[in-house]
């Protein structure tokens, strides 16, 4: 029997928040409201030890709820860049995005805004 059949979706969540690094985890709670940040914070602590029957049907339950729902493509270079410029700082990431996706990548700022190739590349 799947140990997480009666799991509700706070344990689930709580599940997922786990399988997370400290960091990666702490980012999304802070996102959280304080009800619901103390409701997963209480299951964490609640749950004792995960099987991975447990953790499977977490991440089941996670896919059947998204799996319709996709991920949109509109300004996909921009979240990218967002993520990076977090990650890396805005320098190194407006390199990197240069690199990997220069004709979609975040307009330069206004102290390279004058730095464009000439119009007559013939």
């Amino acid at each position: 029997m799947n140990a997480l059949v009666s799991f509700a979706d706070a344990e689930k969540a709580a599940v997922l928040m786990m399988l997370l690094d400290d960091e990666q985890a702490a980012s999304v709670l802070a996102k959280l409201a304080p009800d619901e940040l103390a409701l997963l914070g209480e299951k964490m602590c609640a749950m004792g030890e995960i099987h991975p029957d447990a953790i499977l049907g977490a991440l089941d339950g996670f896919i059947a709820r998204t799996e319709n729902a996709g991920i949109p493509a509109e300004d996909r270079t921009g979240r990218v860049h967002a993520i990076m410029a977090r990650a890396l700082g805005d320098v190194k990431a407006d390199n990197l995005m240069q690199r990997i996706a220069p004709t979609r990548g975040r307009p330069r700022s206004s102290s390279r805004a004058g730095s464009r190739p000439p119009r007559s590349c013939r």
